[in-house]
């Protein structure tokens, strides 16, 4: 997905053009990329601090939606939270 985002296509990645473009009809008030690696202890939440727009708002948002998912997570995993300057 990563790899993927900045120019996805319909034929190598459909998953990504069809969300790309649903997000551009709707719009979209919070994103956050989460996910895990095998390799490390750790589950990944990055934030939208680089989007345009992105201000007092979104990050309230953020960061309450950061506090219900470590809250609500049956993981037995720490949470690790990257800022934009990571």
């Amino acid at each position: 997905l990563n790899r993927e985002w900045l120019s996805p296509s319909e034929e190598r990645s459909p998953e990504v053009f069809y969300v790309r473009e649903k997000m551009r009809e709707t719009g979209v008030d919070l994103f956050l990329d989460i996910h895990g690696d095998e390799g490390l202890p750790y589950i990944f939440v990055a934030g939208t601090e680089g989007v345009p727009g992105y201000g007092p708002r979104i990050a309230a948002l953020e960061s309450r939606f950061k506090a219900a998912f470590a809250a609500a997570s049956v993981a037995k995993k720490p949470y690790t939270y990257y800022s934009y300057d990571d």
